[in-house]
């Protein structure tokens, strides 16, 4: 249940991963590091590049070090980007680079809802086999329950993973390099037409709503690799291209 006080140190920790944002853009840190600030400290970034701030939620501690996203724990530190419309007509894919961590538990990397069921999930497990789970109808995993790899990841080390559906396979590749022109391995097919359930998607990074206590997460996520692709076209990245 959330409390006042959990949500006071939500939004502190919101304000705080915000300054160091800034900081990491070049801005001039005022002395009191508070939300009365934070439109002054914006101004003094100049130049191109990324956003001033990052368009995503995070929830609980989580930390960045230029765009590095860690320090992620279950239930509660997790990073929640905004809703994206998607068609039952939409192909649609996403692109990051992750670090696995060590395998001590099943993780769970990322997942499209905010509910159980709600559009897909994906996990590592202790051998460091990925999973697919995939859902139309937001009451059960009825589109895949768990189709598997059969190449393990290796623990404490950098992958892009790109995860996509399109018109008739919901597809998993991983890349050593970011390049998915032929380098990349084709770690899971699900061979469906029948798209996701559809309404407001959200992309949830490090938590699975299915099980949330149950699955720890990734050691890191490189937030200035993550896009976001409709039929082919970019529609979010937390960075500017």
């Amino acid at each position: 249940m959330t409390t006042i006080a959990s949500e006071i140190q939500r939004i502190k920790s919101n304000i705080a991963n915000t300054y160091t944002v800034l900081e990491e853009k070049g801005a001039t840190l005022p002395v009191n590091l508070n939300s009365n600030n934070l439109a002054s400290c914006a101004s003094t970034v100049t130049g191109g590049g990324s956003i001033v701030y990052p368009k995503y939620s995070a929830f609980g501690n989580v930390t960045f070090n230029n765009g590095v996203a860690s320090n992620f724990s279950r239930n509660t530190n997790y990073l929640k980007c905004p809703n994206i419309q998607i068609a039952s007509t939409d192909t649609w894919s996403y692109i990051f680079k992750f670090n696995t961590g060590t395998f001590t538990r099943t993780q769970a990397i990322c997942g499209f809802g905010e509910e159980k069921y709600k559009g897909f999930a994906t996990n590592l497990d202790t051998n460091g086999i990925m999973s697919y789970f995939i859902s139309s109808n937001g009451s059960s995993w009825d589109i895949d329950l768990g189709t598997s790899a059969t190449i393990p990841l290796v623990q404490n080390t950098d992958y892009y993973i790109k995860r996509y559906f399109t018109g008739t396979q919901y597809k998993l590749d991983i890349s050593a390099t970011g390049e998915f022109n032929g380098e990349e391995v084709n770690y899971i097919t699900v061979n469906s037409s029948t798209p996701i359930n559809q309404g407001q998607m959200v992309l949830i990074l490090g938590l699975w709503y299915d099980q949330p206590s149950e699955f720890q997460v990734m050691d890191s996520i490189d937030l200035k690799t993550l896009k976001l692709y409709i039929n082919d076209q970019l529609v979010y990245t937390p960075y500017e291209v």
